[in-house]
Parts: C-alpha cells; sequence; structure tokens
C-alpha cells in the first residue's frame, strides 16, 4: 500500500503498479542519459550569439509526451491522477538551488536579468512549498482549493519567466546582454542538466498536481 492519495476523498490509495513506477523511473533515466550525452557532445550548446534552441526542445519534448499519454493510455492516466501529492508537493522544495544562479551572476558567469528573477522565483516556490505539504496532510481536500492551484500555477509561471529570459539572454538579443555576458553557461554541463533536465520534471509535477486538482474540483 503506498501513500498516493485519491483527488476524490481523503482516504490513501493504491497508488501507480510497481511496473508503472518502474517504467517511469527507466524513462526518466533515459532522458537524463539523452541530456548527459547532447551536452556532451556539444549538441545542447547552440553557440555564441544564437538563441538556445536546444534547450527549448528539450523542455518541450517531455511535456508534450506526457500530455500524449495522458490522454492515450488509460494506465498512464490512472497512474497520474494517483500520484501522490504530498511527495510531488515535497519535491518542489529542491527548487531553492535555483538561488545558486545569484552567485554565478556574481562571479561573471550570469546574466543579472536572466538569474535574479529565476532565482528569487524558484526560491519563492520552494519555500512555500512546505506550508502546501502541511496543508494537505491536514486537509486532502485542500487539492482542490484556488491557492492550490495558484501555487502550481505561479510555479510554472517562474519556470516560463526563466526560460523567456534565458532565451532573451543568450546573446540573440544584443542590447540584453551586458557586459558580454550571456545566458550561454546554462547549454554546457553541468548547469545544462537544469533546463535539460530538472525543469521539465518539475514542470511535470505542477502539471500533475494541477490534473489532480482539475479531478477534485470536478467531483
Amino acid at each position: 500500500m503506498s501513500l498516493a492519495m485519491s483527488p476524490t476523498n481523503n482516504e490513501p490509495t493504491d497508488g501507480p503498479a510497481p511496473y508503472g513506477r518502474a517504467g517511469l523511473t527507466a524513462l526518466l533515466a533515459l532522458w537524463l542519459l539523452t541530456i548527459l550525452t547532447l551536452t556532451a557532445t556539444g549538441v545542447m550548446d547552440p553557440g555564441p550569439g544564437n538563441p538556445p534552441i536546444p534547450i527549448l526542445i528539450s523542455v518541450a519534448i517531455p511535456v508534450l509526451l506526457f500530455f500524449g499519454a495522458y490522454g492515450a493510455l488509460p494506465r498512464f492516466k490512472a497512474m497520474v491522477l494517483g500520484a501522490d501529492l504530498r511527495v510531488i508537493t515535497a519535491i518542489q522544495a529542491w527548487r531553492t538551488l535555483g538561488l545558486g544562479f545569484i552567485p554565478l551572476h556574481l562571479n561573471g558567469l550570469l546574466p543579472g536579468l536572466f538569474a535574479w528573477p529565476a532565482g528569487l522565483g524558484d526560491a519563492t516556490i520552494a519555500m512555500v512549498a512546505p506550508w502546501v505539504v502541511y496543508r494537505l496532510l491536514k486537509d486532502p481536500g485542500f487539492v482542490a482549493s484556488n491557492r492550490f492551484l495558484w501555487w502550481n500555477w505561479l510555479g510554472l509561471f517562474d519556470f516560463a519567466v526563466a526560460i523567456a529570459l534565458g532565451a532573451a539572454t543568450s546573446g540573440a538579443i544584443p542590447a540584453l546582454v551586458s557586459s558580454g555576458v550571456t545566458s550561454g553557461a546554462v547549454s554546457t554541463m553541468p548547469l545544462a542538466l537544469i533546463p535539460g533536465f530538472f525543469v521539465p520534471v518539475f514542470i511535470l509535477l505542477h502539471l500533475t498536481a494541477l490534473l489532480q486538482a482539475a479531478a477534485a474540483r470536478r467531483q
């Protein structure tokens, strides 16, 4: 018996079948290996002055596959709707690591226009995550509340802003680049793992939460 919560009641329910969890873990491992390989071979680096198209594609592909599987595969949909929201939400607390962008900016490795909004946005979402977990523990019905929805939507908005600013300061728009510092570092190791792997994972966690919230509100 797992701790997965049903979006429609207060009792724990059986979570995804073991083969479902194993398959998901294998896919995540494969995606991580893919990003590592593409970064090591230079594919993720668009070159000076070019928009970070490879990074944008690496964010978009997992999201598109997620929605495709959710709509086409009933077992995958059941796994998404049966995932433990408390665990999903708690994982978002790791986004405090986004504050690392700020010292990288202060050391001249990233532009401030990207580092400050991305770092502070991630930290804000992360700091609220424990409170959201507490509310879910206290009242599983909190999943259907506006506050739960807004926190998840703001988490996605933070990523949208960070991705847009990262693309804008990549050198593709010279007017936004000061002192010659671009966001190009996020296309190389080890920073490439953040937009290439971790950002899509966190986006999928938010989408899972929102899909469960939508199901709870319908019922």
